[in-house]
């Protein structure tokens, strides 16, 4: 299926689910990542704080608003504390760590960078 359409479908159905149930973090959470993908950083990050907002438990979201705040919006210390907090919670911890290792790189912090590369390793096997 080509991206566009996918993407479109994704919003339909998320958008669905929160028009029955606007109170569901994962369905935000869904919606950011489309947005996102869409270049709608800023309705993106909206979504995803909603989404946190909810449901301040849930890892995944952590981890792509960090992404998206690492990757898109050049904010690596904001990324890196949602990458930690992902890690802390969640069962992709080898995602958080390898990318908060890529952040410490990033910002010249090659120690602790390596170490966050041994812990995600070490989260993968």
């Amino acid at each position: 299926m080509p991206r566009d359409e996918t993407l479109e479908k994704g919003r339909i159905a998320a958008e669905k689910a929160l028009a029955l149930n606007d109170q569901l973090g994962e369905a935000h959470n869904a919606l950011a990542a489309i947005k996102q993908d869409t270049n709608d950083f800023e309705g993106a990050e909206q979504s995803f704080k909603r989404a946190l907002a909810l449901n301040p438990n849930h890892a995944l979201t952590y981890h792509w608003y960090g992404w998206m705040l690492r990757e898109n919006l050049g904010r690596p210390e904001e990324a890196f504390e949602l990458h930690k907090r992902a890690a802390e919670l969640g069962p992709q911890a080898f995602f958080s760590n390898s990318a908060m290792s890529l952040l410490q790189l990033r910002l010249g912090n090659e120690a602790e960078a390596i170490e966050r590369a041994r812990t995600a390793n070490a989260a993968d096997a």
